[in-house]
């Protein structure tokens, strides 16, 4: 490239900034790169030496648009008025043999990935480059779509292949599913709904990589988050190709082992947690693919305190002390749902645990006189939960009577409406000894 073809270039792009007033100042980046290449003649060609102080003041460019353009905008760092003209710049240079490709990526990278981090639910949260990692060998193990497969990817050459059902091909099988599956899960375990935001970002801008590659990981992402009940459907229909050996044997998927619910009846544990009978997946697909629904607060309730009851109903422990365990596993997910949906599900785990708690008096009772004061103290405690869960999740509000006071304030009914009323639980830590005095008081 000629140094007068660079002084054009740098010409383009004052214009652009003066005829779109952007939201971001950078002219005196521009007046800067002009200062550079000034002193040389119009027919020098550019050597590399002479690239420095350019690929300075480039950083210092993107630095802007980072500070500009928060994370969160990240969709916009390719496409903003304001940006395309730095890119057409870098292009040129890229062109030349200048400057590498997708020079500003690793800064861009750094960003979203710190970002990701600070995200975090809790220190213990998978990391996005554990997740980049399972998209990553996914793509690879399964082979890359092609332009023209993208809508069907990765669905379709899984189905291609399970159909084949080539027996030297059934390990590889194996271990792609599981790595879908417990992308999955993880997903919908360990991530904030703001950090999976981030992903097609992360994706996009990760170094290195080929636009085959991004087009595939970006491609297997959107399937697992945008169609989770087409997503549910296939695992559960696809059971038999789950192999705990998978763990070992891709390394992906033995760096998040600790994260994955296997435990001492591995398999077992595993296939549940991605069943189609939980509750969060036909809970995500219901309410995300028809938002309307959440208007009518009461149908949104009713139908996620359904969700709730069929999940809970499959459990082994239907004590209290199970309804406290389930209920810290929902309050786990409202990190993935958006502000109304976790409104939505905090009403509906509180009218359930409230129900349960009521329904212990009922249960393996002794025949009590009717008129005993062990009688008496049970029914007041019933409708203190009663008034309490009325208040919680319909907003109808009844004053409590002076015994019903006494008992919202002592005993199991106390530490279960202080758990359900505190923020989303981190603490397991708390939450054990939460649990260790539920086994005692009423």
């Amino acid at each position: 490239m000629k140094v007068g073809e660079l002084k054009k270039q740098i010409d383009e792009l004052r214009s652009s900034i003066v005829l779109l007033k952007a939201p971001m100042d950078a002219s005196d980046l521009v007046q800067k790169l002009s200062e550079l290449v000034a002193p040389f003649g119009e027919q020098i060609d550019i050597q590399p030496d002479m690239m420095p102080p350019v690929k300075e003041l480039l950083k210092q460019f993107w630095n802007r648009v980072v500070r500009t353009m928060p994370c969160e905008q990240s969709n916009q760092w390719n496409t903003s008025a304001c940006v395309t003209p730095w890119l057409a710049l870098q292009r040129s240079l890229v062109n030349a043999d200048l400057l590498h490709a997708d020079f500003h990526h690793p800064m861009m990278f750094e960003e979203l990935k710190s970002r990701f981090y600070h995200l975090s639910a809790t220190s213990n949260s998978l990391k996005c480059m554990e997740l980049i990692s399972l998209l990553k060998s996914t793509s690879r193990m399964l082979l890359y779509a092609e332009l023209d497969e993208l809508k069907n990817y990765p669905v379709a050459k899984l189905n291609e292949k399970i159909i084949a059902n080539r027996p030297q091909e059934i390990e590889k099988l194996q271990d792609i599913i599981f790595l879908l599956r417990s992308t999955f899960y993880l997903m919908y375990q360990h991530c904030t709904l703001e950090q999976l935001a981030l992903m097609p970002a992360l994706i996009y801008f990760r170094v290195p990589t080929t636009d085959e590659e991004r087009r595939s990981e970006l491609a297997i992402f959107n399937w697992l988050t945008k169609d989770v009940n087409a997503c549910v459907q296939f695992f559960n229909i696809n059971d038999r190709y789950i192999n705990l050996r998978s763990i070992k044997e891709v390394d992906a998927l033995h760096h998040v082992a600790h994260l994955l619910p296997t435990g001492i009846i591995g398999r077992k544990n595993f296939l549940r947690a991605t069943d189609a009978s939980r509750w969060i997946y036909p809970f995500i697909h219901r309410f995300r693919g028809n938002p309307d629904f959440l208007e009518d607060k009461e149908a949104a309730l009713e139908e996620t305190l359904r969700l709730l009851k069929k999940d809970f109903n499959r459990q082994n422990d239907k004590s209290l002390i199970g309804v406290w365990d389930f209920a810290l596993s929902v309050k786990m997910y409202e990190r993935i749902l958006t502000g109304s949906e976790a409104k939505i599900v905090h009403s509906a785990i509180y009218a359930l645990c409230m129900e349960k708690y009521i329904g212990q008096f009922n249960v393996g009772a002794q025949p009590q006189e009717p008129f005993s004061l062990r009688a008496e103290w049970e029914s007041v405690k019933r409708q203190a939960a009663e008034k309490s869960k009325m208040a919680a999740v319909y907003g109808k509000t009844e004053r409590l009577g002076f015994f019903e006071t006494l008992a919202v304030n002592q005993g199991r009914l106390k530490k279960l409406i202080n758990f359900l009323e505190e923020n989303q639980t981190a603490n397991l830590e708390s939450y054990r000894s939460y649990r260790l005095a539920m086994s005692s008081g009423s």
